[in-house]
């Protein structure tokens, strides 16, 4: 049974995390050792830092070519890896063990802030996570589009033991895009024994949920002592709809906030004034880790990029500031670096797209846009930015939250700004986090309008390079960082403004005055907490049932292939069906469904007669001229997408049905009478 229960994927998930936390541990040890970065780390930051660490791990390993991505390979890293994390904290191991016998009232006095507020976010994170595994469970396979090709990459690597060139036996696209999702899914199919075409949309609620770790990781740096990681992990736990309902679209997006925020929180390094060595490798790895951000998905690293060059600006204009070559050299490293880590990508692109928009390998007459097409798809980009945060449920899915989500970003920016331009207040280190805050949202914005600048000039180029949503999110989730520090601002103020006015023993004052602040911010935040627990579920349900179509039958069909189609057959699918899932279940080609080669005009010619129910002399050519030998028609298509109607089929002697499960079909191409139409069927 491919359908897991709840339970299971929970097991698989906590199982890849420890995994992963387990291969990263010992290079985060080094880098305390050798760099002094991420030295003061609780244990819910060394989780969430440890497992993009194993992943960077990972990656550098499946990217050299080698062929070293190999299941013994990673055995004896990851056996190795835990055997060392213990060795290395052998003596954490006894002083806990001495503590514990000598454990005291005092001791838990001493903590107690500080356990409960691992305690608080670490329940966050799990609830996130139970809640997100929730939906997931109601599906066969992922999306038709993403998972599908997300899907025939991790086959790929596994195939190759490392990143191929190509997507060869299935297409002769050239593998250009950055890897280092894929790399992790192929990691996590070894580890938990996921199929292949499941395994990208059971995976995905961990990264989803780790993203309260990140912000956690991200408001710590910030200020350790205020609890401002609690209110980075709440603020993303429940108020920001994104990355949390993020359903559709990139499964890599999804997966890079984490360590986005965890990148971001590295800015502030960019001040330091350590010794020259012991800044280079710190520098160094800053840009290590932005540029394997990158290789999860480019929109960060463009982001972060912008960040960092703004950095370098305002360096620059400060002239009375004596250290502003160094600082701009710091920044040049730092991007130096990152633009290292993904390079042999960048080289495949240069040498896999002989000109903008087509790469190798595509079927010649894929549709390439004119310039009077970019014009007009800029203009439709920038209406539909509009209708997205304006008009539709982009700040909220739901009326009431889309309202106070407005009024709530517009009162904490201008309240934050005013405390700290107007009335000039120092509070835990406000500034320099209100500073990074700006300074992330300015990346963001800059990459956004150049985006859309760039529309104008060169369709293509921006196309392959990010996608406006995804950048347009970037920014509003920098904008909930600014809610996070409002939180903070406020229970601040009115723990001192309680503390000098009631009348309570001096040792009681901070309690009762904290616990109210609290109180009086959970109360504005119900409506939140009430559409967290009882509607974000349907929600999500509603989201996936638009692209998650494949069904049991779906599944055994492919399966039933896999024993008894020939390996040098060529499937005709519908784009919009599950179709698109048959390389990986059943390691036979299909035509034309990856990246741009579904945009051939044969190929959507073919598909658009077939979805509109035409069959005639023309459509034979077409099915002739693709070497078609069979066509699938699944059980469902995606909403508002005609599904190829079985009857065009049945009864032509073109078409000889081998095999339906369900209402699903597998049809032979045999071509006997051209003359046949589906007016005569």
């Amino acid at each position: 049974m491919i359908l897991l229960t709840l339970t299971e994927s929970l097991i698989h998930n906590l199982t890849l995390l420890l995994c992963l936390t387990s291969i990263g541990e010992p290079l985060r040890f080094a880098l305390v050792r050798f760099s002094g970065l991420f030295r003061r780390l609780n244990v819910l930051e060394g989780i969430v830092l440890d497992t993009y660490l194993g992943g960077l791990i990972l990656y550098v390993i499946a990217t050299i070519p080698l062929h070293l991505f190999d299941s013994g390979i990673l055995t004896w890293l990851l056996l190795t890896s835990i055997g060392l994390s213990l060795v290395l904290h052998s003596k954490d191991f006894l002083r806990l063990s001495h503590v514990s016998i000598q454990i005291t009232k005092s001791f838990f006095s001493t903590h107690a802030s500080a356990i409960f507020e691992g305690i608080i976010v670490f329940s966050f994170f799990l609830t996130t996570l139970y809640m997100e595994s929730i939906p997931v469970t109601n599906y066969i396979f992922g999306s038709v589009h993403d998972s599908s090709l997300y899907g025939l990459f991790v086959k790929l690597i596994l195939q190759n033991r490392q990143v191929p060139r190509t997507m060869l036996p299935y297409s002769t696209e050239g593998i250009y895009y950055p890897q280092a999702f894929f790399i992790i899914e192929a990691f996590g199919h070894l580890v938990t024994g996921l199929h292949l075409a499941e395994v990208t949309l059971r995976i995905t609620p961990l990264f989803q949920s780790l993203t309260v770790l990140g912000a956690y990781y991200l408001g710590r740096q910030f200020s350790p002592e205020k609890h401002l990681g609690m209110s980075f992990a709440f603020v993303f736990f429940a108020i920001s709809r994104w990355p949390r309902l993020l359903v559709w679209g990139s499964n890599p997006f999804v997966a890079g906030f984490p360590l986005y925020f965890i990148c971001t929180s590295l800015l502030l390094q960019l001040r330091s004034n350590e010794n020259l060595k012991e800044r280079l490798v710190r520098l160094a790895f800053i840009g290590i880790l932005i540029g394997y951000l990158g290789a999860i998905n480019l929109v960060f690293l463009q982001s972060l990029a912008a960040t960092v060059v703004i950095v370098a600006f305002a360096n620059l204009v400060r002239r009375n500031n004596p250290k502003v070559r160094s600082r701009v050299l710091d920044c040049m490293i730092v991007l130096g670096c990152s633009v290292f880590v993904i390079s042999p990508y960048i080289y495949r692109f240069a040498v896999s797209v002989p000109y903008l928009g087509h790469n190798i390998g595509l079927p010649p007459d894929v549709l390439v846009p004119s310039a009077d097409e970019a014009f007009s798809r800029a203009m439709s980009e920038l209406k539909e930015i509009y209708h997205c945060f304006f008009v539709s449920d982009w700040i909220s899915p739901h009326r009431i939250l889309k309202f106070e989500t407005t009024l709530l970003i517009s009162t904490a920016i201008s309240i934050i700004f005013t405390t700290v331009y107007v009335w000039k207040k120092e509070r835990f280190e406000l500034k320099n986090s209100v500073g990074i805050i700006s300074l992330s949202l300015a990346g963001a914005t800059f990459v956004l309008v150049t985006r859309i600048l760039g529309m104008f000039i060169s369709l293509s180029l921006v196309t392959i390079v990010t996608h406006w949503a995804e950048t347009a999110i970037l920014m509003f989730v920098s904008i909930c960082f600014f809610v996070c520090v409002f939180n903070v601002l406020f229970c601040y103020d009115v723990h001192e403004l309680l503390s000098r006015r009631c009348r309570l023993l001096s040792s009681r004052k901070k309690i009762y005055s904290g616990a109210f602040a609290i109180l009086i911010l959970l109360s504005a935040y119900t409506p939140y907490l009430y559409y967290l627990f009882v509607r974000d579920s349907d929600y999500l349900i509603g989201q996936y049932n638009l692209f998650c179509v494949t069904t049991k039958s779906d599944f055994e069909l492919m399966r039933w292939m896999k024993h008894n189609v020939t390996k040098e057959a060529t499937i005709l699918i519908n784009p919009f069906d599950s179709g698109a899932f048959i390389p990986i279940v059943s390691g036979i080609k299909i035509i034309h469904p990856f990246t741009y080669s579904r945009y051939s005009l044969s190929y959507l010619t073919l598909t658009n007669s077939l979805r509109q129910k035409k069959l005639n002399e023309e459509v034979y050519d077409m099915l002739e001229k693709l070497n078609i030998s069979h066509i699938f028609i699944g059980e469902k298509a995606m909403p508002r997408y005609e599904r190829f109607d079985p009857l065009l089929f049945l009864e032509n002697p073109n078409f000889m049905l081998e095999r339906q499960v369900g209402n699903a079909y597998l049809f032979a191409f045999v071509n006997l009478d051209r003359n046949m139409t589906n007016l005569d069927v």
